[in-house]
């Protein structure tokens, strides 16, 4: 989103502002802060120190409120680095401005918080977030209003997991989703842990459960969730169209959402992943036996192909709004195999051989550890399983 202000507008704005420029938030005078001076310099000193450490693991946050971590972690993700602007080469381009600040009861105060960078005479909202700040003794601490905005909210409890829905949940689906998570953590080796899963209409409903009014890199985006774990503790917020109910899920994205919660992403090879997601959870809706049906039609197609040359170019096999990428369904076939007979070890090996490099010399020096496939005979060996033998 991108808002003219006239120059002189914007000289106004800047001039109005009541708190130090060291200080990393812009106040502006017409904000209705506090009277007592002792609370309001409390709320403003802590914002201060929330906001200097939210770059930081937010476990180690003094300012974040130790019994909504959370809940409040998955708020403080989305602000990490938002200050950031890569055109600019600025680490400190965009400025939090708070533009509001509301009582809600003795120790409890709703604040929205804008970052904001300027361009010539344009201002630029990168995004805009709501927390609560809670007094305790003389300071204050900050969590997401997840738990306030959902409090009139039903709740569905199958086993470990605990659904929040509004009004209507399918149980068959539920449960499937359910024995899903068990199955994919079971594989993993995620330890057994509370999942607290709440089913929103869409993706914005859920951004505004957490306490996100608007952020620049979600623009148009309709249908994604949101997650964070914590001490064995796992917190999912889906905006993935439950308007009548929670009738489906996505067992793809469930994958990466599982598997992410084990292993750092800095480890993970994408095209593995993915291949899992395909195996597991088949993609755009798509099963996996689906998949492999357009995989064998493509290969028919082009007898000559050269897989390696392919893999390594990242071509699709279907193209369109559904595309299908020829990398993701080799390793599909490859971890299918490998798990079969070797065990899941063996695929996690190949997941974690590292972030995809130029030419992906990482992944193949462990896809021939664990598989025997180098290279020099990846074609042949990608034309066997495509085959089925």
């Amino acid at each position: 989103m991108k808002i003219k202000i006239y120059c002189l507008s914007l000289f106004t704005l800047l001039a109005s502002l009541s708190y130090g420029q060291s200080n990393p938030v812009r106040i502006l005078n017409n904000i209705s802060l506090p009277k007592d001076t002792v609370i309001k310099e409390a709320l403003l000193r802590s914002l201060d120190g929330f906001l200097r450490s939210k770059d930081s693991a937010n476990a180690a946050n003094g300012f974040v409120s130790k019994a909504d971590l959370l809940e409040t972690s998955l708020l403080i993700d989305e602000m990490k680095s938002i200050e950031k602007n890569a055109r600019s080469n600025s680490n400190n381009f965009y400025k939090p401005y708070l533009t509001n600040v509301i009582q809600r009861d003795e120790q409890t105060y709703l604040l929205q918080l804008s970052y904001l960078g300027t361009r010539e005479d344009t201002a630029i909202l990168r995004g805009s977030f709501r927390l609560l700040a809670r007094q305790e003794a003389d300071r204050f601490v900050f969590l997401s209003p997840l738990a306030t905005n959902a409090m009139l909210w039903k709740t569905c409890r199958m086993d470990n997991v605990v659904f929040r829905y509004k009004e209507k949940i399918n149980l068959e689906e539920a449960k499937k989703l359910q024995q899903m998570l068990a199955y994919y953590d079971k594989k993993i080796g995620v330890p057994r842990q509370q999942i607290r899963f709440y089913c929103c209409d869409d993706f914005e409903e859920a951004l505004k459960l957490i306490g996100v009014e608007y952020k620049a890199i979600y623009n148009g985006y309709n249908h994604l969730s949101l997650y964070t774990c914590h001490n064995n503790q796992t917190l999912i917020v889906s905006g993935m169209a439950n308007r009548t109910g929670f009738n489906e899920f996505d067992p793809h994205d469930l994958w990466h959402e599982r598997l992410h919660n084990m292993y750092s992403t800095g480890i993970i090879n994408k095209p593995v992943d993915e291949g899992c997601a395909y195996l597991y959870g088949g993609s755009w809706g798509i099963e996996w036996k689906e998949i492999l049906a357009a995989f064998r039609d493509y290969a028919a197609k082009n007898e000559h192909a050269d897989w390696l040359a392919l893999y390594i170019s990242e071509q699709n096999f279907v193209e369109g709004p559904k595309r299908l990428n020829i990398a993701y369904a080799i390793n599909a076939l490859i971890v299918q195999q490998l798990e079969k007979e070797k065990g899941f070890n063996a695929v996690k090996a190949l997941l974690c051989c590292g972030k995809r490099e130029k030419g992906d010399e990482n992944y193949f020096r462990i896809l021939e550890k664990v598989a025997g496939i180098s290279k020099g005979v990846f074609n042949s060996r990608v034309e066997r399983l495509i085959a089925g033998r």
